[in-house]
C-alpha cells in the first residue's frame, strides 16, 4: 500500500513540488509604481499568493482587475488571478484615512523548478507591472550591511552605491572583480573599462567608512538626510545667467536588463525663448548607461520620465550632473553626483509644491466669475507659501531651495490665475456636453472681454521682471499665461503699416521696384485713401467686434463659400443666402449686422475698393508675394511696441526680462513652427525688437542652426512616410485606410512634442516587433504642430506608416472623430470599419489580445 501511495504521489502534477514556501520581501528587477510594495510570495499546495501593500493619499482608489496575471519570463502563457483577500476582486477600493491597504492576490500553481516570475495586469498602459520576481533567496558574496545606497554623513549628499556585482563611485560604474575580507573590513578590487581601483570598506555602528585611500576614508550612512543636505546648501540663490552652453546629463540605471528595463526616457525642459516645452528622448545603452547634452539656456529644474521613474534634477548650462536610477527602488530619486548634485538634492519635486489645479478650482466655484476664481487661487497659494516657510524654518529646505520654491509657488499661482479661460472651457465643456472648441468659441464671444482689469493686479513689474525668475520651473508657464494679457493688448491697440512706409523701407534697403511693383503701389495708395474715408472707416469701426464674432461663428460656412467664389470673396448678400440655404436661422442682432453690411457693400467707396482689387489682382498678388514678409515684419515690430506701451500703462509692466522674452518667443516660435529660417534682412529687423545682446546672439545661432538642419534633412534616414491623398478633408481618413484594406489597423494620433505620445510609442516597441509578421498595421498621424525637421528623422525610429497632415486636414480629421487630446488610439478591422474610435491605454499584453481578436475573426470567417 505504501508503494502505491508513493507511486500515486509521483504521478501528481509537478505544480505541487513548489508548495509550502514563503518568500518575504522578494527581490525583483523592476516595477512601474513606487507606491506598490510586494511584501511576500507564498507557494501553498493549491495556489500562488502574492501579498501587496499600497500607500497613497486618502480617497484614492485602486482595483485588482480580473486580468491580473503572473507568468514565466520566457512564456507567453498568462496565469490569471482567481481571487483576492483584503479588498474586493475586480472592484474599486477607496483608500481610507491611513492612505494604505494590505491585500493578497491568488493565482494558479507554478510549474516545479520556477525561480522567477513576472506580475502584470493586461488592461492598460498605466497598469502595474513587476518584472523578474525572484522565488529563491540567494546569498550575497558581500558581508551583511555593505549593499545599498550611501550618503555622506556630513553633507547628506549621495556618495556611492554598492551591489553584489557593481559599485557606483565618483561618477563611474565599476565592476567588482574580487572581494577580500580583512577582519571587520573588506577590500573590493574594481574595474571600469581599462582602469582598475581598490575600494576599502569598513563597517561602522551607523554606516560605513570607505574610500580608495585607507588613511582618508569617507563616512557614509544608508539614508538620505534632508536636513544635512539643507544645511550644506544654506546660501543665497544666484542670479541665473543665460548661456548657449548645454548641460551634460549622464548616469546609470542599476539593475538594467534589456528584457524589461526602459531602454529610453524623456527629458522635458523649457528654454523660455520658445513657447513650446522642449523634449529630448535619451537612449540607454545595453549596459544601462546614458549620456546627453541638454540646451537649457538657463539653470532650472527639468522633468525626467520613463516607465516607473520620475525625477526632477536641476540642470545648469556648462555643468555636469550624473544620476543613478534604481529600478528596484524607484522612490530613491536623490542619487546625484557631479557639479549640479547639491542643488538637485536640495530641491523638492515642483509638482509637490503647489496644490493649484485650475479645473478643480473652477469646480469649487461652480464655473464662477473671474473674482470668485481668483479668491480660491489666492487661498491655495497662501497655504503653499505657509508650507514652504515651515519647511525652511524646520531646516528641511536650504535657503536657496526655499527661495527657488517660493518663486515656483508664486508663478504657479499666476499661471493658474491666467488660465481662467481654459478652466472655464473644461468646466462648461462637461456641463454642456459640447466640444472643447465650441465651448471656447462661446468664451471668446461672451466671456473673454468681461475680465476686469483688477483681476491681474497681483502681477507687478517686480514679479514679471524678476532677474531670478528664469531659474523657476513655473516661470515658463507664467509666460505662457501672460500671453493671454498680450492678446488682450493686441486687441486693444491698432497699428498699420502704410504703403508709403513700406516703400521707404524697401528703398532704404536698396530694393529696385519694377513697373508692376509701381502699379501695385499706386493701387494700394488708392485703396488706403478709401479705407481712411469716413464712410468706410466709420462703418468698420462701429461693427468691428460684431464682425469678428459673426465670422468666428460661421467660419466653416465662409470656408465653403470661398471655394465657390474664389478668387473673389463672397459678399454678405451671398453669405446670407448660403446660410438660409443651410437652414441657419440668424439671431435678430446677426440679421441687423448682415443688413447693415449689405447696405455698406453697395456704397460707392466699397464698390470702388472692390474694382481696384479686381483689376489689379495679379499685380497685388505678385507684390505681396515679394514683399509681404517685410510688411508683416514691420507690422509685428510696430504692434509689439504698441502692446508693450499698453502693458506698461495698464499693468505696470516695464520693458525688461518679460518683454524681451516675449519678443524673442514671437520670432523663434515662428521659425520653429514654419521650419523656415529668416532671411538676412528679416533677421536684422527681428533683432531690433530685443535689447539683450545674449538674445540677439541666440536668434543668430538658432536661425543658423535651422538652416544647417534643413540642409541636412534630406540625408537623414526616415521611416515609411506617406503623402496624404488629395481628396476633400472630410474623405481623407477613409482614403488613407484604402491603402491597408484587408489589414487590422491600429491608428495613433500623436505629436513629437507630446510626452505621453512618445512614451506610448516606446512601450509598444516590443509588441510591434512581436507582431511584425502579422496583418497588423500601426498607422501614425500627426499635424503641423510636429515640426517637419523633428518629425521626419523621428519616423526612422518608429516602425509603422506615417502621415503628416496640414493644419486644415488635421483639424478636419480631429473634428470628424472628436479628437480633443492626444495620444488618441483607434482600431480599424480588415473590412476597413472603425470598430473602436477611442481605444484606452492598454498594456502590450492587453493590446495584443485585442488585435488578435480582430485578426482571428477574419481567419475564422474564411474557414
Amino acid at each position: 500500500m505504501k508503494r502505491i501511495t508513493l507511486f500515486l504521489l509521483a504521478l501528481v502534477s509537478p505544480f505541487l513540488l513548489v508548495a509550502q514556501k514563503k518568500i518575504e520581501n522578494p527581490e525583483f528587477g523592476f516595477k512601474n509604481d513606487p507606491n506598490l510594495e510586494l511584501k511576500s510570495i507564498e507557494l501553498t499546495d493549491s495556489a500562488t499568493v502574492l501579498s501587496f501593500q499600497y500607500k497613497a493619499k486618502e480617497g484614492r482608489w485602486i482595483r485588482v482587475p480580473k486580468e491580473s496575471y503572473i507568468k514565466l519570463p520566457d512564456s507567453s502563457e498568462l496565469l490569471y488571478a482567481t481571487k483576492t483577500d483584503g479588498i474586493p476582486f475586480g472592484e474599486r477600493y477607496t483608500l481610507g484615512e491611513s492612505g494604505e491597504v494590505s491585500y493578497h492576490v491568488y493565482f494558479p500553481l507554478l510549474p516545479s523548478g520556477t525561480v522567477e516570475i513576472d506580475f502584470g495586469e493586461a488592461i492598460s498602459k498605466s497598469s502595474w507591472e513587476i518584472f523578474a520576481i525572484q522565488l529563491n533567496e540567494s546569498k550575497s558574496p558581500l558581508p551583511d550591511g555593505i549593499e545599498g545606497h550611501w550618503f555622506d554623513s556630513r553633507t547628506g549628499l549621495y556618495a556611492a552605491s554598492i551591489t553584489r556585482k557593481q559599485v557606483v563611485y565618483r561618477e563611474r560604474v565599476w565592476q567588482i572583480e574580487s572581494i577580500k575580507e580583512k577582519g571587520k573590513s573588506i577590500e573590493l578590487n574594481l574595474k571600469s573599462g581599462e582602469e582598475t581601483a581598490q575600494l576599502y570598506v569598513a563597517c561602522e555602528d551607523k554606516g560605513l567608512a570607505f574610500g580608495t585611500n585607507k588613511k582618508a576614508l569617507q563616512h557614509v550612512v544608508g539614508r538620505f538626510n534632508r536636513m544635512a543636505v539643507a544645511r550644506n546648501g544654506n546660501v543665497d540663490l544666484e542670479v541665473p545667467k543665460f548661456s548657449l552652453d548645454s548641460a551634460e546629463y549622464c548616469g546609470y540605471i542599476l539593475g538594467f536588463n534589456p528584457r524589461y528595463s526602459p531602454d529610453r526616457f524623456t527629458v522635458s525642459y523649457d528654454q523660455l525663448t520658445n513657447w513650446r516645452e522642449q523634449k529630448l528622448e535619451v537612449k540607454v545603452d545595453s549596459t544601462g548607461y546614458f549620456q546627453c547634452k541638454i540646451p537649457v539656456l538657463y539653470p532650472h529644474t527639468v522633468v525626467v520620465r520613463n516607465s516607473g521613474v520620475s525625477s526632477y534634477p536641476y540642470l545648469e548650462p556648462g555643468k555636469k550632473l550624473f544620476q543613478v536610477f534604481d529600478l528596484s527602488n524607484s522612490k530613491q530619486d536623490r542619487l546625484f553626483m557631479g557639479e549640479s548634485a547639491a542643488i538637485s538634492s536640495e530641491i523638492i519635486q515642483p509638482f509637490r509644491i503647489s496644490e493649484l489645479n485650475r479645473t478643480a478650482i473652477m469646480d469649487s466655484v461652480h464655473g464662477g466669475t473671474f473674482a470668485q476664481y481668483k479668491v480660491v487661487c489666492q487661498q491655495i497659494s497662501e497655504r503653499d507659501f505657509q508650507n514652504l516657510n515651515k519647511l525652511y524654518a524646520d531646516g528641511k529646505l536650504s535657503k536657496r531651495a526655499w527661495q527657488l520654491h517660493q518663486m515656483d509657488a508664486q508663478y504657479d499661482f499666476l499661471y493658474t490665475l491666467l488660465s481662467y479661460s481654459m478652466a472655464w472651457g473644461y468646466y462648461y465643456k462637461e456641463k454642456r456636453g459640447a466640444s472643447f472648441g465650441e465651448t471656447m468659441q462661446d468664451y471668446t464671444m461672451n466671456v473673454r472681454d468681461t475680465m476686469p482689469m483688477d483681476f491681474t493686479d497681483v502681477i507687478t513689474n517686480e514679479i514679471a521682471n524678476n532677474p531670478y525668475a528664469p531659474s523657476s520651473y513655473y516661470y515658463d508657464r507664467f509666460l505662457n499665461g501672460f500671453s493671454n494679457l498680450k492678446v488682450r493688448a493686441a486687441r486693444s491697440v491698432k497699428v498699420t503699416v502704410p504703403i508709403a512706409e513700406l516703400v521707404d523701407t524697401l528703398r532704404a534697403r536698396g530694393q529696385e521696384l519694377t513697373e508692376e511693383d509701381e502699379q501695385a503701389i499706386a493701387c494700394m495708395k488708392q485703396m488706403e485713401s478709401i479705407t481712411e474715408d469716413s464712410v468706410y472707416s466709420s462703418f468698420r469701426g462701429q461693427y468691428q467686434d460684431q464682425f469678428v464674432t459673426f465670422n468666428t461663428k460661421y467660419r466653416k460656412e465662409y470656408g465653403e463659400l470661398r471655394k465657390v467664389y474664389a478668387p473673389e470673396s463672397p459678399s454678405y448678400k451671398q453669405v446670407e443666402a448660403y446660410l438660409v440655404e443651410q437652414g441657419v436661422v440668424l439671431t435678430p442682432e446677426e440679421q441687423e449686422l448682415v443688413n447693415a453690411a449689405k447696405q455698406w457693400e453697395e456704397t460707392e467707396e466699397v464698390q470702388e475698393y472692390a474694382r481696384l482689387v479686381s483689376e489689379n489682382r495679379e499685380a497685388l498678388k505678385d507684390f505681396h508675394s515679394k514683399f509681404g514678409d517685410i510688411r508683416t515684419a514691420l507690422y509685428r515690430q510696430k504692434s509689439e511696441q504698441a502692446q508693450l506701451s499698453y502693458m506698461e500703462t495698464n499693468y505696470g509692466i516695464e520693458p525688461g526680462l518679460l518683454t524681451e522674452l516675449m519678443a524673442v518667443r514671437a520670432v523663434s516660435s515662428k521659425i520653429y513652427r514654419d521650419m523656415s529660417p529668416l532671411k538676412k534682412e528679416e533677421l536684422a529687423a527681428a533683432k531690433t525688437q530685443v535689447q539683450s545682446e545674449d538674445y540677439k546672439n541666440y536668434l543668430d545661432v538658432m536661425n543658423a542652426a535651422i538652416e544647417e538642419q534643413l540642409a541636412s534633412l534630406e540625408a537623414l534616414p526616415v521611416g515609411n512616410i506617406r503623402s496624404a491623398p488629395e481628396v476633400e478633408n472630410e474623405k481623407l481618413f477613409a482614403e488613407i485606410l484604402k491603402r491597408y484594406e484587408g489589414k487590422v489597423v491600429f491608428v495613433d494620433f500623436w505629436a513629437t512634442w507630446c510626452g505621453p505620445c512618445t512614451s506610448g510609442i516606446q512601450q509598444m516597441r516590443p509588441l510591434k516587433a512581436e507582431m511584425k509578421d502579422t496583418d497588423v498595421v500601426f498607422l501614425y498621424i500627426t499635424g503641423e504642430s510636429s515640426p517637419a525637421l523633428t518629425w521626419r528623422p523621428k519616423t526612422a525610429d518608429i516602425p509603422g506608416e506615417h502621415f503628416r497632415l496640414s493644419r486644415e486636414q488635421w483639424s478636419a480629421v480631429c473634428n470628424q472623430f472628436n479628437v480633443s487630446g492626444i495620444p488618441r488610439y483607434m482600431l480599424v478591422d480588415r473590412q476597413g470599419e472603425l470598430v473602436n474610435d477611442n481605444v484606452g491605454h492598454m498594456t502590450n499584453a492587453g493590446l495584443k489580445l485585442l488585435l488578435e481578436k480582430y485578426l482571428n475573426e477574419e481567419e475564422t470567417s474564411q474557414k
